[in-house]
């Protein structure tokens, strides 16, 4: 795969370059530089020090991306892309890894994070290097400073209206949530979150294949999407989504199916993955009021001794995941075996102006359960400078009845160019 990748970014100089003998007056006036500057302030009142005391801390951080994509010729366009984050001011207990380098002592980093060839034809499309990826399962989750990466090939086609198929080969990932050096593109096989518990089972050369169905958006009557996602020697999940709208009503309703590779069984004499979770969600939207109701509910269901208690192992970038539940700190795939409940109203004042307040319970049957509260605050303080704010509550019990509570903020300022 790195031999295809250098292939890749080695062909997307080759067309330039030809592009460029062909029209050298327009290789500077059609090519698309942008980019997006972030900063990022946040606070916890209680978070886990490096040495495991739990204490208050705060994060400053400034980076962002800087984007070359150039102009389309016959079907083929290059895309390059840099991240990078770095701590400014003076940080209290940086261990807050939704920032910095999570693999390297929370330090700064950069890295050249997409780098890909693509052809194009109408709908269709097939690339392959380096590059950002929205699926149910496997996305790029761009909430915090750098985004997950991927390494591979993905490509997707529209056969008839409303039909999108796509498929994918994964065999690295870099960014936030990769587990490791968040600056590399490691193999996604040591990224397994929970493996290193099956006590020398090898998933180092372990990739993710995935295909997947959709038909329509959630805008249409009816809409649905079905994706199958097999890790090599490591697992297989299927996930499915429907959703029906009817005016100002919209219900959806969602199923994962986890199953542990044969060969990964046979290692541990034990369905360790096996798992399902699901849910449903309800919403209204009072157009007259741009007020938006809604509730949603998920479960996890497990097999003995399933990694995570029946939390979905990994989806290979998190806090966006799919599930209706989710909230900014919590998620039913981190906790694992766990009934989760969520409300939610948001309100746009107007179209640079929007609110949010949402509440999640999540409960388990020893007694465990996690209540977080959530408010944001959005605002579009230019066409391309966007604000976003952040106050979270979040309330645990743990088996013994004991009680702790974080309270977190942030800050956060776009600017794009």
């Amino acid at each position: 795969m790195n031999k295809l990748i250098k292939l890749s970014v080695a062909t997307s100089l080759a067309l330039t370059s030809l592009y460029a003998a062909e029209n050298f007056s327009e290789i500077f006036t059609e090519s698309h530089p942008s980019g997006e500057f972030r900063g990022i302030y946040q606070s916890n009142s209680q978070h886990a020090y490096a040495d495991g005391v739990i204490g208050s801390s705060s994060t400053s951080v400034l980076g962002g991306k800087v984007e070359l994509a150039t102009d389309r010729f016959r079907g083929f366009d290059a895309v390059f892309t840099g991240y990078g984050t770095m701590s400014v001011g003076d940080n209290r207990n940086k261990t807050d890894g939704d920032y910095l380098n999570n693999g390297k002592d929370n330090g700064d980093y950069a890295l050249l994070g997409q780098a890909f060839l693509r052809y194009t034809n109408n709908d269709n499309f097939l690339q392959a290097g380096r590059f950002e990826l929205d699926t149910p399962l496997l996305h790029s989750d761009d909430v915090r400073m750098v985004p997950d990466l991927f390494q591979g090939i993905y490509g997707a086609v529209v056969p008839f209206e409303d039909v999108r198929v796509e498929a994918g080969y994964i065999d690295r990932m870099a960014g936030w949530e990769n587990g490791g050096d968040n600056a590399k593109f490691e193999k996604m096989g040591t990224l397994i979150d929970g493996m290193n518990v099956l006590n020398g089972y090898v998933t180092n050369q372990s990739a993710i294949s995935f295909v997947g169905v959709s038909y329509a958006d959630e805008k249409a009557p009816f809409s649905m999407r079905i994706f199958d996602y097999i890790t090599k020697n490591v697992m297989n999940q299927v996930y499915l989504d429907t959703g029906v709208t009817s005016g100002m009503f919209y219900v959806q309703a969602q199923y994962l199916r986890s199953i542990a590779d044969n060969q990964l069984k046979d290692f541990t004499n034990a369905d360790v993955i096996d798992s399902t979770v699901w849910g449903v969600r309800a919403a209204v939207t009072i157009e007259d009021t741009n007020i938006g109701l809604s509730i949603a509910y998920n479960e996890s269901n497990k097999m003995e001794n399933a990694l995570n208690k029946g939390g979905t192992v990994d989806f290979f970038g998190g806090a966006n995941d799919p599930l209706y539940t989710s909230m900014d700190v919590s998620t039913e795939h981190q906790l694992g075996g766990a009934k989760a409940y969520k409300a939610e109203a948001t309100y746009d004042y107007s179209e640079a102006l929007n609110m949010g307040l949402a509440y999640a319970i999540f409960k388990k049957e020893d007694g465990f359960n996690n209540k977080e509260t959530d408010l944001s605050v959005t605002y579009a303080l230019k066409e391309n400078i966007d604000l976003k704010g952040m106050i979270s509550k979040i309330i645990e019990t743990d088996v013994f009845g004991e009680e702790t509570t974080n309270d977190r903020a942030r800050l956060a300022v776009a600017i794009k160019f």
